[in-house]
């Protein structure tokens, strides 16, 4: 009887966790509007890096924020904005080159509205995310 070996090239889970990132700021109004009252918001948000160095690993990504408003007279209107970010969390055990995967969500937006009619927000995002062997 003959054995026969062979390597198996199976992928090992270094690390799986969730980290929480804050994300503040303010969204300005389009042009010439300025909001008297903050009606709606919504928000989004993706990673558009993911990657690993020795001892840690690096996210990027953007917060999508859609606000509705009404300026001093009532008119209704909404606007736009998109804030980047980026967070860095560390372990002895990440290597450069190491498949890592991250899904976003937000967990918490809170909007309120600026001095100027700017809409201020602080949101909390949640990041799961998986490491593994390259």
């Amino acid at each position: 009887m003959e054995l026969l070996w062979n390597d198996l090239s199976v992928l090992r889970l270094i690390h799986r966790s969730t980290e929480q990132v804050e994300v503040a700021g303010s969204i300005p109004p389009p042009g010439g509007c300025r909001a008297a009252e903050l009606l709606d918001c919504s928000a989004e948000v993706e990673i558009s890096n993911c990657k690993t160095e020795t001892g840690k690993l690096n996210f990027e990504g953007r917060l999508c924020i859609t606000i509705a408003a009404a300026d001093e007279t009532g008119d209704t209107f909404a606007f736009v904005g998109e804030i980047p970010f980026s967070h860095c969390t560390e372990n002895a055990d990440f290597a450069a080159g190491m498949l890592s995967n991250a899904l976003p969500a937000v967990a918490v937006l809170d909007m309120r509205l600026a001095a100027d009619g700017a809409a201020a927000f602080s949101a909390n995002v949640n990041i799961d995310f998986i490491v593994t062997s390259a």
